[in-house]
Order: structure tokens, then C-alpha cells, then sequence
């Protein structure tokens, strides 16, 4: 079976200001707030957040199962909740297969019968072809001589495994899988993930939730998810080992800038400390004309106190740079992060200074460094 993509219209994903609020005794609580994210077609994006962070009321949103309280979602140029339930069933047929953490394979139907459903249900596939393409699904998925068995002669592994190979009974661009793997042993999980691999690779486009970060990490792309809210993309590579919830606070922290090429990012002039975190572009100083790429962040206090930060000379810049009226109070509470400023790593490409360094003074003669506390 070709599951390629190409002849089928590209769907990318757009996420525009949604907000999801759920009613209890106490009042509305927010599960989700001011979601804005886009997902070209083709990409593996994977979903990743603690318990309650809104990861499976988010991928709701996606699929149209759930309907947001606010905001838009358009696959492509159709915006699902503008949709009826029966005309919402009938597209996301076609265009998106979704892989459950329970599977959810009828138990009174065989493997290749829980395949052929969605194919009868749908009517895309030429009825002639359908028994085939089941066969070709099954042995996509490794569970070729399984055909006739039912789910609950086969191992959990085997199960979700069918179930990937229902998601694509259509031959659907978009899939999304909740916790695929969360119910898999290492091994199983591994065969899963192998599976949506190879699909990406063939033009399909996945949005998987997981709480395995180290399986996250081998998508195209991780999302993460905080307290309902969305962590700045750039923000979470240039501190990869903090905590999601100081991520957060960096993120709401954070102003946007756009630089021009050679265009002063910071001074010696400039008032407190700042962290700068390139999104894109460059940034660069004389002891340290490598500089630093998209990804990675500085901060002003490992500069040399005389030393300027200038925007890339051809690309320019357009950097984070975070709130230095509350950068202090996160510092203060977070010593991963105390300690990712003021050691040398990957992300400090300048000659670190101590983190309490002030600027010396401005006179012709030499002067003693003073020192400030400003967390």
C-alpha cells in the first residue's frame, strides 16, 4: 500500500488562541489558555508535559473530539468547530487517523476486522480493495499473520500496533496518537515509535502525546506543555534541563525583539542584567565572533563588562530577551538555573564571568570591579 502523502493536499496545522475552561462547583477552571502553535505538514511533533499540563485536552482539541471554550483550529483552510459532529466525523475520516493509549479495538472483531471498519464506515476505499489493504496494513505493522486473531490474543504491543495500522485504514495525512506508548514495555514502545518514524518519512504528519521525554526527544519537534499554557520553543532548548514550570516563567517573562544586521543587542550602557535567547539569526561580540545561534542564550553578566552584543552582520537577529524586572525572583528560585548562567557550556561561547560581576567603572584610571546583588 503507498502511503505517501504527496498526491493528497499538504494540511498543515494552525492553533489560534485557544482557550479550553471546564465547569466545576468551584468555577470555571482553565485547562488550556492562549494556545497559539502551528505545525507544518510532514512533521513528527511530540506533546510532552506532566500529569494535568493539558497535553490530552490539547490533542481533544486537535482531533475535534473536545470543542475549545475559545480560539480557532484550522487543518488545512477548515476550521473544525465550525463544524457539525456529523460533518466533523466525515472529514476527520479522510483526512486524520487517531491512535488511542487503550487501544480501543472492538474484542468482538478480528484484527483485520477492526482495520476494515473505518474503511466501510467511510467509503474511501473501493470495497474491492479493502481485504488488501488491510493485509498490506497489517504487514506494515509487523502483524501480518495476526490477521485473525482478535485483541485479546495478542500482546499489548500487538494491539497498538493494530491500532497505528486502523489509523491509517483511509490512508489519512494527519495522525494523532495520545500516549501511544504509555501503556508499552520498552520493547513495544520502541516498535511504535519505530512505525510512526517510517510514516513521517513517507509524508505523513504526527502530533503524538507521551510522557516519555526521551522518545520526545527523537520527533522533529517538542512541545511542552505547563499548567495549561505553552512553553516558548526557543526558551526550552536553550535551558533543556530546567524544570517545565521555570521554563514557563521564563516564557511569560520574555519580550520578543527583531534585530537588524550589526544592530546593538546589549550594552555596556544598558540598565541590570539580561539573558538573551536567539530564536533566530545570530549574535556575536569581538572575543566571541563564533557567537551564538538560534537555540542558545546569553547573558549579559558573561560578557566582558566593556563589551558589546551585536546582531549577526547578514542574518540580524531576533532574540528573547527576558524580563530583567523578574529575572532575579526566577534566578533566586531555581539553582539549575543560577547555575546554567554563571558556568561556561554550550550555550556561553564568551569567556564566563562570575554572575555578580558589575560593570567596572568608567574613568581612565584603573578601578576595582565592584560587585552587586541583584538576586
Amino acid at each position: 500500500m503507498n502511503l505517501n502523502t504527496s498526491a493528497q493536499e499538504a494540511l498543515s496545522i494552525n492553533v489560534q488562541g485557544v482557550n479550553k475552561y471546564f465547569s466545576t462547583q468551584a468555577g470555571q477552571v482553565p485547562a488550556l489558555q492562549n494556545i497559539d502553535l502551528h505545525i507544518p505538514a510532514g512533521q513528527f511533533v511530540s506533546i510532552i508535559g506532566k500529569s494535568g499540563s493539558g497535553k490530552s485536552t490539547l490533542i481533544n482539541m486537535l482531533t475535534g473530539i473536545d470543542r475549545p471554550s475559545s480560539g480557532n483550529i484550522l487543518v488545512g483552510s477548515t476550521d473544525l468547530h465550525q463544524m457539525k459532529e456529523g460533518q466533523l466525523s466525515v472529514w476527520r475520516g479522510f483526512n486524520m487517523g487517531v491512535v488511542f493509549q487503550f487501544f480501543q479495538l472492538l474484542p468482538v472483531l478480528t484484527l483485520a476486522e477492526n482495520i476494515l471498519l473505518p474503511m466501510d464506515l467511510c467509503g474511501k476505499i473501493d470495497p474491492a480493495e479493502r481485504e488488501k489493504t488491510a493485509c498490506e496494513l497489517l504487514d506494515l505493522v509487523g502483524l501480518k499473520d495476526f490477521a485473525n486473531k482478535y485483541p485479546g490474543e495478542v500482546s499489548g504491543g500487538q494491539q497498538q500496533s493494530a491500532a497505528i495500522a486502523r489509523a491509517l485504514a483511509n490512508n489519512p495525512p494527519i495522525i494523532m496518537a495520545d500516549e501511544p506508548t504509555g501503556n508499552l514495555d520498552s520493547a513495544s514502545a520502541e516498535i511504535v515509535f519505530g512505525i510512526f518514524e517510517r510514516l513521517v518519512s513517507e509524508g505523513k504528519t504526527i502530533v503524538m502525546v507521551t510522557h516519555d521525554a526521551n522518545l520526545a526527544k527523537r520527533a522533529n519537534r517538542t512541545v511542552i506543555l505547563s499548567d495549561g499554557q505553552l512553553v516558548d520553543e526557543s526558551i526550552a532548548r536553550a535551558f533543556a534541563d530546567l524544570p517545565h514550570p521555570t521554563l514557563l516563567q521564563l516564557t511569560k517573562a520574555a519580550q520578543r525583539v527583531t534585530f537588524t544586521p550589526g544592530q546593538p543587542i546589549h550594552t555596556p550602557d544598558d540598565n541590570g542584567p539580561a539573558v538573551w535567547v536567539i530564536v533566530s539569526g545570530a549574535a556575536a561580540t569581538t572575543s566571541s565572533p563564533s557567537g551564538w545561534h538560534a537555540g542558545e542564550f546569553v547573558s549579559s553578566t558573561q560578557l566582558h563588562p566593556r563589551e558589546v552584543l551585536l546582531a549577526g552582520p547578514e542574518e540580524g537577529a531576533v532574540a528573547l530577551k527576558i524580563n530583567t524586572a523578574e529575572l532575579p525572583a526566577i534566578v533566586a528560585a531555581s539553582p539549575a538555573l543560577q547555575s546554567m548562567l554563571t558556568m561556561p557550556g554550550r550555550n556561553h561561547k564568551a569567556p564566563a564571568l562570575p554572575l555578580r560581576e558589575a560593570v567596572s567603572d568608567k574613568s581612565s584610571k584603573p578601578q576595582r570591579k565592584r560587585r552587586f546583588l541583584w538576586f
